[in-house]
Protein backbone atom coordinates (compact mmCIF):
# COMPACT_ATOMS: atom_id res chain seq x y z
CA UNK A 1 0.00 0.00 0.00
CA UNK A 2 1.30 3.39 -0.62
CA UNK A 3 1.17 5.13 2.52
CA UNK A 4 1.54 8.65 1.26
CA UNK A 5 -2.11 8.28 -1.05
CA UNK A 6 -3.40 7.31 1.74
CA UNK A 7 -2.06 9.70 4.42
CA UNK A 8 -3.05 12.54 1.72
CA UNK A 9 -6.85 11.45 1.41
CA UNK A 10 -7.36 11.17 5.17
CA UNK A 11 -5.40 14.15 5.23
CA UNK A 12 -7.99 15.93 2.75
CA UNK A 13 -11.29 14.92 4.46
CA UNK A 14 -9.63 16.30 7.99
CA UNK A 15 -8.51 19.69 6.18
CA UNK A 16 -12.51 20.38 4.72
CA UNK A 17 -12.90 20.77 8.83
CA UNK A 18 -10.41 22.99 9.33
CA UNK A 19 -10.90 25.33 6.04
CA UNK A 20 -14.77 25.59 7.34
CA UNK A 21 -13.57 27.12 10.17
CA UNK A 22 -12.60 29.93 9.16
CA UNK A 23 -14.86 30.52 6.15
CA UNK A 24 -17.69 32.78 6.62
CA UNK A 25 -16.86 32.88 10.70
CA UNK A 26 -18.33 35.98 10.98
CA UNK A 27 -21.87 36.92 12.79
CA UNK A 28 -20.62 34.57 15.69
CA UNK A 29 -22.79 35.44 18.72
CA UNK A 30 -23.41 33.72 21.62
CA UNK A 31 -26.90 32.89 20.70
CA UNK A 32 -25.57 31.52 17.54
CA UNK A 33 -22.59 29.43 19.16
CA UNK A 34 -25.00 28.07 21.71
CA UNK A 35 -28.43 27.45 19.59
CA UNK A 36 -28.79 29.22 16.26
CA UNK A 37 -32.25 29.31 16.50
CA UNK A 38 -34.90 28.68 13.80
CA UNK A 39 -31.93 28.25 10.99
CA UNK A 40 -31.92 25.11 9.24
CA UNK A 41 -33.88 23.08 7.53
CA UNK A 42 -35.28 18.95 7.31
CA UNK A 43 -32.10 17.74 5.22
CA UNK A 44 -30.03 19.95 7.32
CA UNK A 45 -31.24 18.79 10.54
CA UNK A 46 -31.68 14.78 9.89
CA UNK A 47 -27.70 14.89 8.91
CA UNK A 48 -26.63 16.96 12.31
CA UNK A 49 -28.65 14.51 14.42
CA UNK A 50 -26.64 11.70 12.24
CA UNK A 51 -23.55 13.19 12.40
CA UNK A 52 -23.47 13.59 16.64
CA UNK A 53 -24.79 9.69 16.84
CA UNK A 54 -22.38 8.08 14.17
CA UNK A 55 -18.85 8.96 15.97
CA UNK A 56 -15.99 7.83 15.86
CA UNK A 57 -16.75 5.67 19.30
CA UNK A 58 -19.96 4.14 17.89
CA UNK A 59 -17.93 3.28 14.38
CA UNK A 60 -15.59 1.07 16.57
CA UNK A 61 -17.86 0.48 19.28
CA UNK A 62 -20.57 -1.07 17.44
CA UNK A 63 -18.31 -3.20 16.03
CA UNK A 64 -17.06 -4.50 19.04
CA UNK A 65 -20.80 -4.88 19.98
CA UNK A 66 -21.37 -6.68 17.06
CA UNK A 67 -17.50 -8.96 18.57
CA UNK A 68 -19.39 -9.60 21.59
CA UNK A 69 -22.83 -9.76 21.37
CA UNK A 70 -24.47 -10.50 18.12
CA UNK A 71 -27.04 -8.73 17.13
CA UNK A 72 -27.30 -6.76 20.57
CA UNK A 73 -26.30 -3.74 18.19
CA UNK A 74 -29.50 -4.60 15.97
CA UNK A 75 -31.43 -3.66 19.10
CA UNK A 76 -29.68 -0.67 19.52
CA UNK A 77 -30.24 0.46 16.32
CA UNK A 78 -34.06 -0.25 16.72
CA UNK A 79 -33.76 1.82 19.65
CA UNK A 80 -32.59 4.44 17.81
CA UNK A 81 -34.93 4.49 15.01
CA UNK A 82 -38.03 4.49 17.87
CA UNK A 83 -36.13 6.45 19.98
CA UNK A 84 -35.52 9.57 17.72
CA UNK A 85 -39.27 9.00 16.06
CA UNK A 86 -40.26 9.81 19.88
CA UNK A 87 -38.83 13.01 19.83
CA UNK A 88 -39.44 14.17 16.79
CA UNK A 89 -43.43 13.56 17.85
CA UNK A 90 -42.33 15.73 20.89
CA UNK A 91 -40.73 18.23 19.02
CA UNK A 92 -44.01 20.83 17.70
CA UNK A 93 -44.44 20.63 21.77
CA UNK A 94 -41.18 21.68 22.60
CA UNK A 95 -40.94 24.43 20.04
CA UNK A 96 -43.74 25.90 21.15
CA UNK A 97 -43.09 25.71 24.80
CA UNK A 98 -39.63 27.17 24.15
CA UNK A 99 -40.90 30.22 21.72
CA UNK A 100 -43.29 31.38 24.49
CA UNK A 101 -40.52 31.39 26.91
CA UNK A 102 -38.37 32.85 24.50
CA UNK A 103 -35.88 30.13 25.36
CA UNK A 104 -32.73 29.17 23.66
CA UNK A 105 -31.51 25.73 25.22
CA UNK A 106 -32.52 23.22 27.58
CA UNK A 107 -30.56 24.74 30.46
CA UNK A 108 -33.09 27.92 29.72
CA UNK A 109 -35.74 25.88 29.94
CA UNK A 110 -34.87 24.48 33.51
CA UNK A 111 -33.79 27.80 34.55
CA UNK A 112 -37.34 28.68 34.29
CA UNK A 113 -39.31 25.89 35.82
CA UNK A 114 -36.39 24.65 38.59
CA UNK A 115 -34.89 26.26 41.29
CA UNK A 116 -30.83 26.91 40.98
CA UNK A 117 -30.07 23.79 43.19
CA UNK A 118 -31.40 21.86 40.10
CA UNK A 119 -30.36 23.67 37.33
CA UNK A 120 -26.55 23.28 38.31
CA UNK A 121 -26.67 20.05 39.46
CA UNK A 122 -28.01 18.75 35.82
CA UNK A 123 -25.57 20.71 34.40
CA UNK A 124 -22.86 19.45 36.61
CA UNK A 125 -24.10 15.72 36.08
CA UNK A 126 -24.11 16.45 31.84
CA UNK A 127 -21.04 17.70 32.34
CA UNK A 128 -19.25 14.82 33.22
CA UNK A 129 -21.38 12.75 30.85
CA UNK A 130 -20.62 14.77 28.02
CA UNK A 131 -16.85 14.72 28.83
CA UNK A 132 -16.89 10.92 29.07
CA UNK A 133 -18.45 11.17 25.62
CA UNK A 134 -16.01 13.50 24.24
CA UNK A 135 -13.02 10.99 25.58
CA UNK A 136 -14.71 7.78 23.90
CA UNK A 137 -14.02 10.16 20.93
CA UNK A 138 -10.54 10.31 21.62
CA UNK A 139 -10.21 6.41 22.76
CA UNK A 140 -11.49 5.64 19.48
CA UNK A 141 -8.39 8.00 17.73
CA UNK A 142 -5.71 6.26 20.49
CA UNK A 143 -7.18 2.62 19.06
CA UNK A 144 -6.88 3.57 15.69
CA UNK A 145 -3.19 4.69 16.22
CA UNK A 146 -2.49 1.49 18.46
CA UNK A 147 -4.26 -0.70 14.98
CA UNK A 148 -2.48 0.75 12.62
CA UNK A 149 0.94 0.68 14.20
CA UNK A 150 0.57 -3.30 13.44
CA UNK A 151 -0.10 -2.82 10.05
CA UNK A 152 2.41 -1.86 7.45
CA UNK A 153 2.24 1.98 7.77
CA UNK A 154 5.29 4.51 8.89
CA UNK A 155 5.11 5.23 12.39
CA UNK A 156 4.28 9.13 12.49
CA UNK A 157 1.57 8.64 9.76
CA UNK A 158 -1.08 7.74 11.80
CA UNK A 159 0.10 10.35 15.08
CA UNK A 160 0.26 13.08 12.87
CA UNK A 161 -3.43 12.67 11.70
CA UNK A 162 -4.91 12.36 15.11
CA UNK A 163 -2.64 15.35 15.76
CA UNK A 164 -4.88 17.08 12.60
CA UNK A 165 -7.93 15.97 13.95
CA UNK A 166 -7.73 17.07 17.40
CA UNK A 167 -6.32 20.71 16.17
CA UNK A 168 -9.44 20.87 13.79
CA UNK A 169 -11.24 20.35 17.34
CA UNK A 170 -9.26 23.08 18.65
CA UNK A 171 -10.46 25.64 15.75
CA UNK A 172 -13.96 24.73 14.26
CA UNK A 173 -16.48 23.89 17.16
CA UNK A 174 -14.46 26.58 19.50
CA UNK A 175 -14.40 29.64 16.84
CA UNK A 176 -17.95 29.39 15.26
CA UNK A 177 -19.86 27.10 18.02
CA UNK A 178 -23.34 25.43 16.84
CA UNK A 179 -23.35 26.96 13.33
CA UNK A 180 -20.12 25.18 12.18
CA UNK A 181 -20.82 21.96 13.83
CA UNK A 182 -23.81 21.30 11.69
CA UNK A 183 -22.33 23.09 8.55
CA UNK A 184 -19.39 20.51 9.03
CA UNK A 185 -21.90 17.78 9.72
CA UNK A 186 -23.68 17.80 6.24
CA UNK A 187 -20.00 16.89 4.67
CA UNK A 188 -18.62 14.38 7.27
CA UNK A 189 -22.18 12.60 6.99
CA UNK A 190 -21.66 12.30 3.12
CA UNK A 191 -17.92 11.00 3.39
CA UNK A 192 -19.60 8.31 6.15
CA UNK A 193 -22.63 7.60 4.22
CA UNK A 194 -20.30 6.89 0.73
CA UNK A 195 -17.95 5.12 3.10
CA UNK A 196 -20.71 2.76 4.32
CA UNK A 197 -21.90 2.51 0.71
CA UNK A 198 -18.16 0.87 -0.29
CA UNK A 199 -18.51 -1.82 2.99
CA UNK A 200 -21.70 -2.92 2.24
CA UNK A 201 -21.14 -3.17 -1.26
CA UNK A 202 -18.00 -5.35 -0.30
CA UNK A 203 -20.28 -7.19 2.02
CA UNK A 204 -23.01 -8.04 -0.40
CA UNK A 205 -19.96 -9.52 -3.00
CA UNK A 206 -18.50 -11.29 -0.88
CA UNK A 207 -21.67 -13.85 -0.01
CA UNK A 208 -20.42 -14.42 3.35
CA UNK A 209 -24.66 -13.39 4.88
CA UNK A 210 -25.94 -16.48 5.02
CA UNK A 211 -22.34 -18.65 5.92
CA UNK A 212 -22.05 -15.92 8.36
CA UNK A 213 -24.82 -17.07 10.97
CA UNK A 214 -23.24 -20.60 10.59
CA UNK A 215 -20.05 -19.46 12.44
CA UNK A 216 -21.72 -17.49 15.54
CA UNK A 217 -23.00 -19.16 18.77
CA UNK A 218 -26.36 -18.53 20.10
CA UNK A 219 -26.18 -16.00 22.13
CA UNK A 220 -24.81 -13.48 19.11
CA UNK A 221 -27.82 -14.81 16.49
CA UNK A 222 -30.34 -14.08 20.42
CA UNK A 223 -27.73 -10.79 20.92
CA UNK A 224 -27.72 -12.07 24.81
CA UNK A 225 -23.82 -11.87 24.82
CA UNK A 226 -24.45 -9.56 27.40
CA UNK A 227 -27.12 -10.70 28.85
CA UNK A 228 -30.64 -10.36 28.78
CA UNK A 229 -31.06 -7.51 31.50
CA UNK A 230 -28.82 -5.46 28.76
CA UNK A 231 -31.55 -6.02 26.07
CA UNK A 232 -34.25 -5.35 27.86
CA UNK A 233 -32.78 -2.80 29.76
CA UNK A 234 -31.65 -0.79 26.87
CA UNK A 235 -35.28 -1.24 25.24
CA UNK A 236 -36.64 -0.04 28.56
CA UNK A 237 -34.18 2.93 29.35
CA UNK A 238 -32.35 3.87 26.29
CA UNK A 239 -35.13 4.46 24.07
CA UNK A 240 -36.83 7.55 25.43
CA UNK A 241 -33.73 8.59 27.01
CA UNK A 242 -33.08 10.55 23.96
CA UNK A 243 -35.39 13.47 24.95
CA UNK A 244 -33.56 14.35 27.89
CA UNK A 245 -30.18 15.53 25.74
CA UNK A 246 -29.30 18.88 25.40
CA UNK A 247 -27.61 18.07 21.69
CA UNK A 248 -31.76 17.37 20.83
CA UNK A 249 -32.99 20.12 22.21
CA UNK A 250 -30.48 22.19 20.52
CA UNK A 251 -31.94 20.39 16.96
CA UNK A 252 -34.94 21.15 17.70
CA UNK A 253 -34.68 24.53 18.50
CA UNK A 254 -32.30 25.07 15.10
CA UNK A 255 -34.65 24.07 12.59
CA UNK A 256 -36.52 26.66 11.06
CA UNK A 257 -40.53 24.89 11.37
CA UNK A 258 -42.15 22.35 13.51
CA UNK A 259 -42.25 20.16 10.34
CA UNK A 260 -38.93 20.22 9.70
CA UNK A 261 -37.57 19.03 13.35
CA UNK A 262 -40.22 16.56 13.04
CA UNK A 263 -39.22 14.82 9.55
CA UNK A 264 -35.59 15.68 10.19
CA UNK A 265 -35.59 13.36 13.46
CA UNK A 266 -37.77 10.58 11.56
CA UNK A 267 -35.56 10.80 8.32
CA UNK A 268 -32.33 10.99 10.99
CA UNK A 269 -33.47 7.69 12.78
CA UNK A 270 -33.60 5.42 9.97
CA UNK A 271 -29.61 6.54 8.73
CA UNK A 272 -29.13 5.84 12.63
CA UNK A 273 -30.20 2.54 12.23
CA UNK A 274 -28.90 1.59 8.96
CA UNK A 275 -25.73 2.42 10.18
CA UNK A 276 -26.07 0.05 13.83
CA UNK A 277 -26.98 -2.46 11.75
CA UNK A 278 -23.73 -2.11 9.18
CA UNK A 279 -21.18 -2.04 12.08
CA UNK A 280 -22.91 -4.57 13.71
CA UNK A 281 -22.74 -7.26 11.22
CA UNK A 282 -18.91 -5.90 10.98
CA UNK A 283 -17.98 -6.79 14.08
CA UNK A 284 -20.28 -10.17 13.74
CA UNK A 285 -18.15 -10.45 10.33
CA UNK A 286 -14.84 -10.28 12.23
CA UNK A 287 -15.85 -12.31 15.07
CA UNK A 288 -16.73 -15.15 12.56
CA UNK A 289 -13.38 -14.78 10.94
CA UNK A 290 -11.53 -15.24 14.00
CA UNK A 291 -10.08 -11.98 14.74
CA UNK A 292 -8.17 -11.98 17.54
CA UNK A 293 -9.40 -8.40 19.32
CA UNK A 294 -12.64 -7.34 19.51
CA UNK A 295 -11.54 -3.87 20.25
CA UNK A 296 -10.04 -3.86 16.38
CA UNK A 297 -12.62 -6.00 14.98
CA UNK A 298 -14.19 -2.92 12.62
CA UNK A 299 -10.40 -1.98 11.16
CA UNK A 300 -9.03 -5.27 11.10
CA UNK A 301 -12.21 -6.35 8.52
CA UNK A 302 -11.70 -3.12 6.61
CA UNK A 303 -7.72 -3.46 5.88
CA UNK A 304 -8.19 -6.85 5.26
CA UNK A 305 -10.81 -6.11 2.55
CA UNK A 306 -9.66 -2.94 1.39
CA UNK A 307 -6.04 -3.21 -0.03
CA UNK A 308 -6.21 0.06 -2.29
CA UNK A 309 -5.10 2.85 -0.17
CA UNK A 310 -7.21 5.57 -2.20
CA UNK A 311 -10.28 3.39 -0.86
CA UNK A 312 -8.68 2.34 1.98
CA UNK A 313 -7.69 6.32 2.94
CA UNK A 314 -11.26 7.49 1.83
CA UNK A 315 -12.73 4.88 4.27
CA UNK A 316 -10.55 5.59 7.32
CA UNK A 317 -11.01 9.11 6.44
CA UNK A 318 -14.60 8.87 7.09
CA UNK A 319 -13.91 6.91 10.32
CA UNK A 320 -12.21 10.33 11.60
CA UNK A 321 -14.96 12.02 10.08
CA UNK A 322 -17.92 10.01 12.06
CA UNK A 323 -14.87 11.47 15.23
CA UNK A 324 -15.47 14.67 14.65
CA UNK A 325 -19.41 14.94 13.81
CA UNK A 326 -19.54 13.53 17.49
CA UNK A 327 -16.70 15.10 19.38
CA UNK A 328 -17.86 19.02 18.20
CA UNK A 329 -21.16 18.36 19.08
CA UNK A 330 -20.23 17.13 22.83
CA UNK A 331 -17.17 20.22 22.62
CA UNK A 332 -20.25 22.83 22.54
CA UNK A 333 -22.10 20.99 24.92
CA UNK A 334 -19.91 20.96 27.74
CA UNK A 335 -18.80 24.65 27.01
CA UNK A 336 -22.01 25.50 28.15
CA UNK A 337 -22.70 23.54 30.89
CA UNK A 338 -19.66 24.94 32.47
CA UNK A 339 -20.37 28.40 31.57
CA UNK A 340 -23.69 27.98 33.24
CA UNK A 341 -21.88 26.40 36.19
CA UNK A 342 -18.68 29.69 36.36
CA UNK A 343 -20.62 32.33 35.06
CA UNK A 344 -24.54 31.63 36.53
CA UNK A 345 -25.10 35.43 36.57
CA UNK A 346 -24.08 36.59 33.19
CA UNK A 347 -25.79 33.69 31.84
CA UNK A 348 -29.09 34.83 33.53
CA UNK A 349 -28.32 38.23 32.43
CA UNK A 350 -27.65 37.41 28.38
CA UNK A 351 -29.06 39.93 25.94
CA UNK A 352 -26.67 42.80 26.20
CA UNK A 353 -24.00 42.77 23.49
CA UNK A 354 -20.99 43.28 26.60
CA UNK A 355 -23.01 40.02 28.11
CA UNK A 356 -22.84 38.00 25.15
CA UNK A 357 -19.25 38.56 24.79
CA UNK A 358 -18.05 38.18 27.58
CA UNK A 359 -19.74 34.75 27.62
CA UNK A 360 -18.83 33.11 23.93
CA UNK A 361 -15.45 34.32 25.40
CA UNK A 362 -15.63 32.00 28.40
CA UNK A 363 -17.62 29.39 26.58
CA UNK A 364 -14.56 29.19 23.82
CA UNK A 365 -12.15 29.30 26.93
CA UNK A 366 -13.49 26.31 28.72
CA UNK A 367 -14.01 24.11 25.24
CA UNK A 368 -10.50 24.41 24.93
CA UNK A 369 -9.74 23.41 28.46
CA UNK A 370 -11.91 20.32 28.53
CA UNK A 371 -10.62 19.51 24.94
CA UNK A 372 -7.68 18.80 26.97
CA UNK A 373 -8.83 16.77 30.29
CA UNK A 374 -10.72 14.76 27.55
CA UNK A 375 -7.69 13.67 25.87
CA UNK A 376 -6.08 12.78 29.26
CA UNK A 377 -9.30 11.18 30.46
CA UNK A 378 -9.27 8.88 26.98
CA UNK A 379 -5.77 7.45 27.69
CA UNK A 380 -6.30 6.64 31.28
CA UNK A 381 -9.89 4.81 30.57
CA UNK A 382 -9.37 2.63 27.54
CA UNK A 383 -12.36 1.22 26.98
CA UNK A 384 -15.40 3.10 25.10
CA UNK A 385 -17.80 0.96 25.53
CA UNK A 386 -17.60 1.01 28.91
CA UNK A 387 -17.22 4.88 28.17
CA UNK A 388 -20.26 4.96 26.00
CA UNK A 389 -22.93 3.16 28.09
CA UNK A 390 -21.97 4.78 31.31
CA UNK A 391 -22.46 8.37 29.92
CA UNK A 392 -25.74 7.85 27.92
CA UNK A 393 -27.10 5.64 31.04
CA UNK A 394 -27.07 8.73 33.09
CA UNK A 395 -29.37 10.61 30.65
CA UNK A 396 -32.64 8.95 31.64
CA UNK A 397 -31.79 9.25 35.54
CA UNK A 398 -33.02 13.14 34.69
CA UNK A 399 -36.43 11.83 32.41
CA UNK A 400 -39.09 12.83 35.49
CA UNK A 401 -37.28 16.38 35.42
CA UNK A 402 -37.29 16.92 31.74
CA UNK A 403 -41.22 15.94 31.32
CA UNK A 404 -41.75 18.31 33.71
CA UNK A 405 -41.04 20.39 31.47
CA UNK A 406 -43.46 19.44 29.64
CA UNK A 407 -46.22 18.17 31.64
CA UNK A 408 -46.86 20.85 34.67
CA UNK A 409 -47.99 17.96 37.01
CA UNK A 410 -44.82 16.49 37.04
CA UNK A 411 -42.97 19.59 37.63
CA UNK A 412 -41.76 18.79 41.61
CA UNK A 413 -38.45 20.96 41.99
CA UNK A 414 -37.42 18.39 45.50
CA UNK A 415 -38.22 15.02 43.40
CA UNK A 416 -36.14 16.27 40.85
CA UNK A 417 -33.04 17.23 42.67
CA UNK A 418 -33.43 14.02 45.14
CA UNK A 419 -34.20 11.28 42.50
CA UNK A 420 -31.38 12.71 39.98
CA UNK A 421 -29.16 12.67 43.41
CA UNK A 422 -29.79 8.93 44.15
CA UNK A 423 -30.07 7.94 40.78
CA UNK A 424 -26.37 9.19 40.25
CA UNK A 425 -24.81 8.16 43.44
CA UNK A 426 -26.29 4.55 42.37
CA UNK A 427 -24.93 4.23 38.98
CA UNK A 428 -21.46 5.51 40.18
CA UNK A 429 -21.11 2.87 43.02
CA UNK A 430 -22.40 0.07 40.60
CA UNK A 431 -20.48 1.60 37.67
CA UNK A 432 -16.92 1.25 39.35
CA UNK A 433 -17.52 -1.63 41.95
CA UNK A 434 -20.03 -3.87 40.16
CA UNK A 435 -21.12 -3.89 36.20
CA UNK A 436 -20.34 -0.91 34.22
CA UNK A 437 -22.28 -2.00 31.34
CA UNK A 438 -25.46 -2.55 33.45
CA UNK A 439 -25.43 -0.14 36.48
CA UNK A 440 -27.74 2.03 34.47
CA UNK A 441 -30.93 -0.64 35.30
CA UNK A 442 -30.76 -0.08 39.27
CA UNK A 443 -29.72 3.74 39.10
CA UNK A 444 -32.34 4.33 36.84
CA UNK A 445 -34.63 2.24 39.30
CA UNK A 446 -33.96 3.89 42.48
CA UNK A 447 -34.10 7.11 40.63
CA UNK A 448 -37.68 6.61 39.76
CA UNK A 449 -38.61 5.18 42.96
CA UNK A 450 -37.37 7.76 44.88
CA UNK A 451 -39.18 10.50 42.29
CA UNK A 452 -42.48 8.87 42.93
CA UNK A 453 -42.15 8.50 46.28
CA UNK A 454 -41.47 12.63 46.72
CA UNK A 455 -44.16 13.37 44.07
CA UNK A 456 -46.88 11.30 46.40
CA UNK A 457 -45.35 12.44 49.53
CA UNK A 458 -45.68 16.04 48.06
CA UNK A 459 -49.11 15.37 47.01
CA UNK A 460 -50.41 14.51 50.53
CA UNK A 461 -48.71 17.39 52.29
Amino acid sequence: MNNYIFMGTVAGIILINIILAFAKRKGVTFSVYAADPNKHGKFVIAMTLTGTIVGGGMFLAVGQIGYEAGTAGFVLGLVYLVGLAIVGGFAPKIREIMDSGKHETLIDMLNSAYNNKVVLQFCIVNLFMYTFLLAGQFVAMFQFVKFVQTASVIAWIPWSLVGLAVLSLFLYPVIGGLRKDIQTDIIQVIIIVIASILILVNIICSGIWKSLWINLPDSHVTGTGYGWLFIVGAILFLTPSFITRMDIWQRIRTAKTEKDSRYGFWFAGVLSCFFFFLFTTIGMWAYSLKFPNSKFATLDLIYQRFQNPLILGFIIGAFFAAVLSSADTFINNISLFITKLTSPKLWNQRGEKQTDNTLLGRSRMWASVFIVISIGLGWIVPNFVDLLVGAFSLLLIYLPTILGLLIENWRNPKAAFWSSFSGVAVFFILFFLWNPKLAFVPAVLISFITFALIQVVTKKK
